[in-house]
């Protein structure tokens, strides 16, 4: 009785391990996040691509999906939130509707504070038809794409962090995903236990004004 209760004892642990997925640091300048394990890290192709990742899907069917964190020097918020609803108003302008009703009506928004600082998020699904480079005039034309974008204000500047690629291909990696914008912080803050607005998951949040 008490091998068959060790081998019960053994399986279970064997069982959350199995369950619990494997992370490793990564940085964009002063900020850390906490990543998949299993999410590649590219080479940034543009200066103010401060972390670059690839993320593949876990099922057959589906496209690799892209983790891009930026930061422009000349961008900051000056507190009036102006800077961020244009940014979040530009990414809803990349994706069309099939039945014609505007993104931003059809998008989630929610407010989330993570080790002190503000961090917004947008969650958008449709075609997507963003410019190939601003002011290229050249869009991509690609359906049942999503992504989950966030606006966050830290200490050492704005940044802007997209999860964007076939919805299967985000939806895989959402919870992944969270967990990565939950476990940011700067300045060598300890990570802490973050919540988001109303207790409640961005992706289950009411949209916001």
């Amino acid at each position: 009785m008490a091998r068959l209760v060790g081998v019960m004892l053994v399986a279970m642990f064997a069982g959350l391990v199995s369950g619990c997925a494997e992370t490793k640091m990564v940085s964009a300048d002063a900020i850390m996040f906490e990543a998949s394990a299993d999410w590649r890290v590219q080479q940034p192709t543009h200066p103010s691509r401060r972390l670059q990742l690839v993320l593949s899907p876990r099922e057959a069917g589906s496209d690799d999906a892209r983790l891009i964190v930026w930061n422009f020097p000349s961008m900051r918020d000056n507190g009036d939130g102006a800077m961020i609803h244009a940014n979040m108003m530009r990414w809803c302008e990349q994706f069309l509707q099939s039945d014609g009703t505007p993104t931003q009506d059809a998008a989630r928004f929610a407010e989330w504070r993570v080790n002190g600082m503000p961090v917004h998020l947008v969650d958008i699904s449709g075609r997507y038809v963003a410019e190939t480079a601003p002011g290229s005039g050249l869009r991509v034309d690609r359906q049942g794409y999503r992504m989950i974008g966030a606006y966050v204000v830290s200490p050492d500047g704005d940044y802007i962090v997209k999860l964007i690629g076939p919805a299967a291909t985000v939806a895989q990696h959402e919870m992944d995903f969270d967990h990565f914008i939950r476990s940011a912080y700067a300045g060598g803050t300890p990570i802490q236990e973050n919540v988001p607005s109303e207790g409640r998951s961005m992706l289950a949040t009411d949209r916001t004004p």
